[in-house]
């Protein structure tokens, strides 16, 4: 199986979603802003993320529950358990989030959003890197496996 395009799909998703972290943490900043309009802009703002937040636990979901998952083909069981654990502990910490943001009335908003947004975040980082970091394990398997491949073929010939 040619791994190239599903792996580059998670790095190019992975990227997307660094790139949307960037922006959410802006947003969360400014929602902690003591300027009354930037704060009910910011929060505006944090409740149309909540689509694209969606698309995270997707993403996520997608990754241990397709069939055709690098990770499920590739990891070993007790990799890809770790894999599923995090992404359990990970869709509790955006449900959590999710459900602060539908609590969101009037300004000002409670300190205690923005900082579980910004713990989300970090966590949301920590777990793409450790997605990349299996990626990269993952990649070198397969390509040694065509080396060996390579050589076996070459050598019955």
């Amino acid at each position: 199986m040619d791994l190239r395009e599903p792996l580059e799909r998670f790095h190019r998703e992975h990227r997307d979603i660094l790139s949307f972290l960037q922006e959410w943490e802006q947003v969360l900043a400014r929602a902690a802003s003591e300027d009354p309009d930037v704060r009910c802009r910011a929060l505006q703002r944090l409740r149309d993320l909540r689509e694209r937040i969606h698309q995270i636990q997707q993403h996520c979901s997608e990754e241990e529950r397709s069939s055709e998952s690098v990770f499920r083909l590739y990891l070993d069981e007790t990799l890809f358990d770790e894999l599923r654990r995090e992404h359990a502990r990970l869709q509790e910490f955006v449900q959590a989030y999710l459900d602060a943001v539908a609590q969101l009335t009037t300004p000002p908003p409670a300190q205690q959003l923005v900082t579980l947004g910004q713990s989300l975040i970090e966590h949301l980082r920590r777990h793409i890197a450790l997605e990349e970091r299996l990626l990269e394990q993952i990649q070198n398997s397969a390509e040694a496996e065509e080396r060996i491949l390579l050589r076996y073929t070459q050598a019955a010939e």
